[in-house]
């Protein structure tokens, strides 16, 4: 991690997440969507607002299906899907909310980006990244998808957020 022209330190990415956590900057927000109705896919997706003022670093993401073995989907989403599960609760228990915010809706159709897929069993989560999933700015945001149409999402979101 570089702190200062020609300075590096050396730091775990829990490390560091325990720093920023202590410092106020993390964030955690969970959606739960049961079954859709036909032809509708259960979405959740952390959006960093326009205007924000802060990169949103995604620490993790735990998924999972409701009912049945499926694949999700993680997109690259930048249009707000309908529903707002609301803004970040902070770690540092006390400290602000976050500027970025859990969303969700149930539709027909995925988006156009697809950064990566994973399949789950049954009733268990599956931890997307193991220690940093993506980095978002401001107006850009990061969506999970179901690949059946007509089932439950759990989503659980975890971030920080830093100054620009």
């Amino acid at each position: 991690m570089l702190v200062a022209p020609g300075v590096f330190l050396n730091v775990t990415a829990t490390e560091l997440w325990y720093a920023n956590m202590r410092a106020g900057r993390c964030f955690a927000r969970a959606t739960g969507l049961g079954a859709g109705g036909a032809g509708n896919f259960s979405k959740a997706q952390l959006k960093n607002p326009v205007a924000s003022g802060v990169q949103c670093v995604v620490r993790a993401c735990i998924a999972g299906p409701v009912t049945t073995t499926d694949i999700l989907n993680i997109y690259r989403n930048d249009t707000d899907l309908a529903s707002d599960t609301g803004a970040g609760i902070n770690l540092l228990i006390g400290g602000a909310g976050g500027a970025s915010h859990a969303r969700f809706e149930q539709t027909a159709g995925h988006p156009a980006t697809q950064i990566g897929t994973f399949m789950t069993l049954a009733n268990t989560s599956y931890q997307v990244a193991p220690d940093w999933l993506c980095e978002l700015s401001p107006g850009q945001g990061v969506e999970i998808d179901m690949v059946t149409a007509n089932l439950g999402l759990q989503v659980m979101w975890f971030w920080m957020e830093n100054p620009q």
